[in-house]
């Protein structure tokens, strides 16, 4: 009898050892399913929050490299700028307002490295800006008059107070007062012969009435072009500047979106 109440005892416990390691799997079994949903449910999350991030970071940087192009292609055509642009009103004025407010949203969705591209942009943008200011009146200046004297129609061409034929005599008057600044500068022309030469281009000027005031003083007061060629020549060269940190910046967009693409 005692042997035989050991042996169910034995029995008893093995089950019970049995049914505690069955549990035991059970639960580490239920442990793991629930870790790995855990993790999964975490690794979904971060991946939508990573393309939501990508989202917000893409348009911040589409909506910088759209207001960037805009006030690079306004700066690189300085003769279609109007009297009233300026660094802060016009036309102009208005596109360097948008690419500030579009560089806040690169400097909040980062990183830093956008943030520091689209710094230098704007910087560059806004010398090439300063730059197409200062020779606006005379770009503008001479657009016009090519303008007024090649759509003259053959009528008036042969009438000197037609409006064509007003246009083809500023351009005259222009002309000789270019001479008279090389004439001027040789000797062969004083003072008063060269001030009476910049009359008369004046007041052919005004009577054409093709020129806006500031644009028949940049004429005027630059007849040789010489200054105007300085300028135009720092100007292209800010443009270049300008377009290498559009390029610069569309470079370091790509990289930063494909590393939240990746997940790296």
């Amino acid at each position: 009898m005692a042997v035989g109440a050991v042996g169910a005892f034995a029995a008893a416990r093995a089950q019970v050892a049995a049914a505690r390691a069955q549990a035991d799997a059970m639960l580490e079994q239920a442990d793991a399913t629930y870790r790995a949903a855990l993790d999964q449910a975490r690794l979904e999350r971060r991946s939508a929050h990573e393309q939501w991030q990508r989202g917000l970071r893409r348009d911040a940087c589409a909506a910088f490299s759209a207001a960037l192009v805009e006030v690079e292609r306004r700066v690189a055509r300085a003769e279609l700028l109007a009297d009233d642009d300026t660094l802060t009103s016009g036309a102009l004025g208005s596109a360097i307002r948008a690419l500030d407010g579009s560089r806040a949203g690169v400097e909040l969705e980062g990183p830093g490295v956008l943030a520091a591209g689209a710094a230098n942009a704007c910087a560059r943008a806004e010398a090439a800006a300063g730059l197409a200011l200062q020779l606006a009146p005379r770009a503008g200046a001479q657009r016009a008059m090519d303008l007024a004297t090649s759509t003259a129609s053959d009528t008036e061409r042969g009438n000197p107070d037609s409006p064509g034929g007003r246009a083809l005599a500023a351009h005259r008057e222009f002309v000789r007062l270019r001479e008279a600044v090389h004439r001027l500068r040789t000797g062969a022309l004083g003072q008063e012969g060269y001030a009476a030469a910049r009359d008369r281009t004046a007041a052919s000027f005004e009577a054409a009435g093709f020129l806006t005031p500031q644009q028949s003083r940049a004429l005027l007061s630059d007849p040789s072009g010489d200054a105007a060629l300085q300028i135009g020549h720092q100007h292209a060269l800010a443009l270049e500047r300008l377009a290498e940190a559009r390029t610069a910046f569309v470079a370091a967009a790509r990289d930063c979106l494909d590393v939240l693409q990746s997940g790296d």
